[in-house]
Order: C-alpha cells, then structure tokens, then sequence
C-alpha cells in the first residue's frame, strides 16, 4: 500500500474510484478543505476471503477472479494480466509461481490453476495455510478491473480423498473483507485542522454514504460509520492509533473528516478509516480509507504528569530522601503508541537548584537545615514537548544537638579585677567549635563572648556564671551552663 498521497476503499460492485484534491489558495496556516473526488480510474482492491478446505491429494487449485474482475481483453493482441501466486504457511512460503510457468498463474483472464503437487514443500493435513494472489491488469483492461488485484484465502488441508482438482471460489460476494485503494497526490501537505472531504457525485454511477455504490447490497448506514485515525513517521514503521473521530455528513454524497490539531511531531502519515458492518450473508465488511501526507501545524504535543512527585523519608538532617517516580500521559489528539518517558530529577534548596542532586534520593546536607527542599522531574520522550513538575517542600530538621557529659567549669578567683577562664567540659558527637556567652546574674554581658574574662568593679557582689554552647553543623546546638558564684571586691 503507498502512502504517498490519498487511498479510497470501496464496496464491491462498486465503480472504480477516482480521487482529485482540491486546496483553496492562501496562507497555508489557515484551515483548508481537501476534496477527494470518488470517480472512475484505476485502483487496487484487496479482499480476503473465509477459509476452505483442500484434499491432500489435490492435482489443482482452480482458482476464478471475483465477478467484477471477470473478463478477457476485447482485443486479443492486448496483453493478459499478470498474476502472481505463493502458498505460505505461518509466514513461510512453501511454493509460489517462481516455481513454475515464470510466476504466471497457469491461464489468463479470470480462470487458472495452480498445481499444488510441483510445490517445493508437499502440503500436509493441516491449518495455517493461505493462498496468495497479486494480479496486475494492463491499460486495456475495463475499467472497473483496476490498476491491481491483491487476494489472501486461508486454508486448510484436509485428508486425502480422491485427488480431483478443488474450486477455490473468489467472489466478492464470499468475502469476509475486502477494499479497494486509490492513490492520488495532494498538493501539498494538508495539517492540523484541516477538512478533509470523500466526495461521490463524481462517481461513474453516483452513490450516496446511506445507499453505498450498489443500492441492492447492503452497507454503511451514515449513523453507522465508525472513524478511526492513525499515524505513522514512515512508510516503514507501524500505524499508531490517535482515536476515534467524529464524520460528518453535510450531504449524503459528502464524508467529512477534521484532521487533528496536534498529533505526535515524527508523524508525517495520517491513515483516515471509516468502517460499517454489513450482512455477512449479503455482502462483506466494509473500510473507506485516507492516507494523508501531513504537516504537523498545531505545535509539538506536551507530556503531562498524572500526579506530583512525592518526597519520602524523614526531613532531617543525616537521613536520606527519596522521590517516586510519577506517571506520564500525552497529549495529543488521541495517543501516540507508547514511546518510552526518560525521565530526570533535580532537587532544589529553596527555589536554588542544589548543585549535583539529580539522583532518585537526596541526602540533607547542613546548608539544608531550617531549609525547604523540594524535588522536580521532567518528562522527556521523543516527539513530544518535555514537561517538569515539582514536590512539595519539606523543611529540614536538625539532627539532635550534643549531650554534655561533663559541665564546664570556670577557672580563677572570682573577686573584681581577676581574669577567668571557662572550660567547656565534655560532650557526646564531638562539636566542631564552641561558644561562650558570660552571664551577671543570669543574664549575658555585652560583649563578653571568649573563653577568658576579666571581672570589671560593677560586678561586684553579683553572681557570674558562662553558658557553653555545642556547635556542630547539622544538628542543634548543645547548651551547658558553669556553676556560678558571687564576685568579690578587688584584695
């Protein structure tokens, strides 16, 4: 199937199809409408057809084209068509027409046999197998015949019985799906917003989307008609779906379909299907299908979190924090298959990025302390704008302070004019560095902030006393007192 322009699928007894695009001039970020007219060329039917039965013994498969295809050039000195055949079995191919007669189907026209006992691998009682069929008609042939014909039967081989030669019936009537494709280039690259229109009036017999191409054949009732869109970034790699859509039918020779406004940005296939069951017993499934070269317009599609980060652990000092993984959406005009979501941390002090923490877990530094410290993940994946959301913030707390273990004491005769010295005694976790505070009565003197002080005259008969404090970063300050005593006047 190309995709290098627009395909149209038809029921069968249906005209061949014709399809035309027409773009109105002017800006090309203004919405269009692309019209593709269903008229009278060539095309390529693809059908399938439910499984038959095959004797093991069986000489021949005779096979006969489906009705719309039966026919013999009107002029002998034209050209019969060219009909491919393989038999596979699970994916394999276990004979096909390089095997004999050049690849040709034995015959021409709309009849011909294949000799299933030349086959390089004998067929064995058995499911799985599928009878492949590619036919190419020349330019001589009517018009309802096609460019091409592409026709897949499962089938299964049964016991053996007599060895006569087996029908395989390809009639569209007997089919349980079948399409037919037609190829048209736009002008340029239709996009987001877009209208794209299935016109019929221009059909050879005109046909409404109610009625279908043969009124005597059941088909899509336009209440019925079920739109699927699909996306690709090449010829090569899968359709990925986009979700249903909504058609309209302004009038009933008119199909309309609005193309996405944002899809995902490595699309540049947009494969439009609209679908309806019919009476298996009447006629088969029927699929209208649009391939649309197109032209993402709309601006890159975000990734979306279904939820916020969230911190776990203790918020202190000297404990470790880690942060769960969230969910990621897209949002597009449906979903884009299941691209991978890398995702990356970076935890902050603040609104301060903290240099190096980019990891799942975070340990609290001291800087951190009486801090706020949040986490942000961004959402990165291929074709899609990247996304950050961020935690709450956690205050940090201080890891516990130092314990004394044994109290300070002050050193020198406590009378007006003598220099004291303070030692701060004995604490648990080892304190990086201490602090002095000198009290009279209780209460701090200005200034007197070192380990050693001299006791000025106003004091005299006041209590002096020195408050010791712990410091180690992290943790809360350790707090001690020295005994105190009263100050006595100079000797």
């Amino acid at each position: 199937m190309t995709r290098h322009g627009v395909q149209a699928v038809m029921l069968a007894g249906a005209v061949a199809v014709a399809a035309a695009v027409a773009a109105p001039s002017g800006a090309s970020t203004a919405p269009r409408t692309w019209t593709v007219h269903v008229g009278s060329s060539g095309e390529r039917v693809v059908a399938r057809y439910p499984q038959v039965e095959v004797p093991v013994d069986t000489g021949h498969m005779n096979v006969s084209l489906p009705t719309a295809f039966d026919w013999a050039p009107e002029d002998l000195a034209a050209p019969a068509p060219d009909v491919r055949w393989s038999v596979e079995r699970a994916g394999d191919v276990v004979g096909s027409g390089a095997d004999a007669d050049e690849g040709v189907l034995a015959g021409f026209g709309s009849t011909g046999s294949i000799d299933v006992t030349a086959l390089p691998t004998p067929l064995t009682v058995g499911t799985g197998y599928q009878l492949r069929l590619h036919a190419t008609w020349s330019d001589a042939a009517p018009a309802d015949a096609g460019d091409s014909l592409d026709l897949v039967t499962p089938f299964e081989v049964t016991a053996a019985e007599d060895g006569s030669d087996v029908a395989v019936e390809l009639a569209f009537s007997h089919a349980s799906t079948e399409s037919r494709e037609l190829t048209v280039p736009f002008s340029s690259r239709p996009a987001g917003g877009d209208r794209l229109v299935l016109d019929t009036t221009g059909a050879e017999r005109a046909w409404s989307w109610s009625t279908g191409p043969d009124p005597s054949v059941p088909w899509i009732g336009a209440a019925d008609v079920t739109a699927v869109l699909e996306a690709s970034a090449s010829d090569d790699d899968p359709l990925q779906s986009l979700g249903t859509v909504q058609v309209t039918t302004p009038s009933p020779f008119g199909l309309t379909v609005t193309l996405p406004g944002a899809v995902h940005s490595a699309a540049r296939w947009l494969r439009f299907s609209a679908s309806g069951s019919t009476d298996p017993s009447s006629g088969p499934n029927t699929t209208l299908v649009v391939h649309v070269p197109l032209s993402v317009s709309a601006g890159v599609p975000a990734l979306r979190a279904t939820s916020l980060p969230r911190i776990t652990g203790t918020a202190r000092y000297g404990y470790t924090l880690r942060v769960g993984r969230v969910g990621w959406t897209r949002t597009a005009s449906g979903s884009w298959g299941t691209p991978a979501v890398t995702v990356t941390y970076q935890w902050y002090r603040g609104r301060t990025a903290i240099r190096g923490a980019t990891g799942t877990s975070y340990r609290p530094t001291a800087a951190d302390v009486g801090r706020y410290v949040s986490v942000r993940e961004t959402g990165r994946s291929t074709g899609y704008q990247a996304a950050t959301v961020g935690s709450r913030g956690v205050k940090i707390a201080p890891a516990p302070a130092p314990r004394v273990l044994r109290a300070p004491t002050i050193s020198g005769t406590r009378r007006v004019g003598s220099r004291l010295t303070v030692n701060h005694g004995s604490w648990s976790l080892r304190p990086t560095r201490y602090a002095y505070q000198w009290l009279s009565n209780g209460r701090p003197i200005t200034g007197a902030r070192s380990a050693t002080f001299t006791v000025p005259a106003w004091m005299v008969w006041h209590t002096i006393s020195c408050k010791v404090t712990a410091v180690m970063p992290g943790h809360a300050s350790g707090v001690a007192r020295t005994s105190a005593a009263k100050v006595r006047p100079h000797l």
